[in-house]
């Protein structure tokens, strides 16, 4: 009672001290609770950081100090922005709602099949995508459409940064989840502690992308803007996993990011050196040694799949796509995300400073 009493009056603090509204506050309160928890500075370094509106991984990742960070957008400025895309953010950031708002459309092709839907109450429910008839089901119908895939991804509905991904694979009587060997007895008592999941197709990664790392989507992060009713492109990158990242790519989680050009074009990356909490530029893969340097296949298609939903809905603002081209030649979209990392789109640069900034400084 007393931690919920005093969380809210921290977040009507930081609600009046940066001018912001309830969720900004609210999603800048848990960042900075989360940096007094875990972070290795001193109290008044954190508390240095935090007056000057950032997040202490932010800071350090972006290289910031007291003379530049001025020239950064800020945690405090960015959460201040959200919703960008007002009410209708909630067709984006719930997974199945943006399933079914792009079915029987043409955007449908661009989504994964979703097989299962497990609720707040544990029941198992199925999807248009799910083979067979669609009648009640349980934790047993997916571990049968599993031993039938070979592969299933099961995430959480309202998700993001890979947070409760689960990679289940069946091979020769073994289940594993991430990894870890489950006979079907745990397999079901697993998945039957799961709440609000989806269960759908897992996706594997196109052979050039998958050179640098098999075990992860290697996901494409397209940022777009919409200003005077036009797409403006506002960032793009890719991730792809590594050891360390486990079973998802994201940066935070050790993954490389490598920032794209307007033609889908990398040349070297960026990984996160967790020794000294700073970005360390790389040319290679840490694991593979695969020099980062390509080109996005299918790129063209990633850029027409934007105009294609901005088409269908023009009344998003701001979209963070997360593609991956599959394995069997085609554009998938995994999410799309209405406040994507600050750190990504400010690890080369102040964003506020770059072509698109005019696009930021209008919504601060």
């Amino acid at each position: 009672m007393v931690k919920r009493i005093v969380k809210k009056m921290y977040i009507l603090f930081l609600k009046n001290r940066w001018k912001i509204n309830g969720s900004g506050a609210t999603m800048l309160a848990d960042s900075y609770l989360k940096d007094y928890r875990e972070s290795r500075h001193s109290i008044g370094k954190v508390l240095g950081i935090h007056r000057r509106g950032f997040t202490v991984p932010d800071w350090c990742y972006m290289g910031l100090n007291k003379r530049n960070y001025v020239n950064y957008l800020s945690n405090a400025r960015y959460y201040g922005m959200h919703p960008l895309n007002g009410r209708y953010s909630a067709w984006i950031d719930d997974k199945l709602t943006l399933k079914y708002l792009c079915a029987g459309t043409e955007l449908d092709q661009y989504m994964p099949e979703y097989y299962f839907h497990i609720n707040a109450r544990g029941d198992v429910l199925c999807l248009p995508d799910c083979p067979g008839e669609k009648t009640d089901a349980a934790v047993g119908d997916i571990a049968a459409l599993l031993r039938q895939k070979g592969e299933l991804a099961m995430k959480k509905i309202a998700g993001s940064i890979g947070e409760g991904f689960y990679k289940a694979e069946y091979c020769e009587g073994k289940y594993l989840l991430n990894g870890e060997q489950l006979d079907a007895e745990g397999f079901c008592r697993k998945t039957a502690t799961l709440r609000e999941y989806l269960v759908t197709e897992f996706l594997r990664p196109h052979r050039e992308l998958a050179l640098y790392c098999p075990e992860t989507v290697n996901c494409i992060r397209y940022l777009m803007g919409v200003r005077g009713g036009k797409t403006l492109p506002l960032k793009g990158y890719i991730r792809f996993g590594t050891k360390r990242s486990g079973y998802v790519e994201n940066y935070n989680a050790g993954g490389v990011l490598c920032y794209l050009n307007a033609d889908g074009e990398f040349s070297e990356g960026n990984v996160i050196d967790f020794q000294r909490n700073r970005n360390c530029m790389v040319r290679e893969h840490p694991d593979t040694g695969r020099r980062l340097e390509g080109k996005i296949p299918m790129w063209e298609n990633i850029v027409e799949a934007c105009g294609a939903f901005h088409e269908h809905f023009p009344q998003m603002e701001y979209l963070g796509f997360d593609f991956v081209v599959t394995s069997d030649g085609k554009v998938k979209i995994l999410e799309i995300n209405s406040l994507t990392s600050l750190d990504a789109i400010q690890l080369d640069g102040s964003i506020l400073d770059s072509r698109v900034g005019a696009f930021f400084q209008e919504r601060m």
